[in-house]
């Protein structure tokens, strides 16, 4: 399981509050343009949940340090 997150864009990366969340269930089974595929279903699940539901939603503070890591 690995959790996908809808977070607010501020000045530094990955310190927003969340707004909406999900998981993303593999089986390792995937290759890489399936991975990809389901990734793109969630995110674009999370933002249409998102958008259908504002401007009523609840904000979530993250907890712990941002960040960041270069590729």
């Amino acid at each position: 399981e690995i959790v996908v997150s809808l977070i607010e864009m501020t000045k530094d990366v990955d310190s927003g509050d969340i707004l909406e969340q999900t998981m993303l269930q593999l089986d390792g089974s995937e290759l890489y343009d399936e991975i990809r595929q389901v990734q793109a279903d969630v995110t674009f699940g999370l933002i249409d949940k998102f958008l259908k539901s504002y401007p009523v939603f609840v904000r979530r503070a993250q907890v712990g340090e941002s960040s960041f890591f270069r590729k």
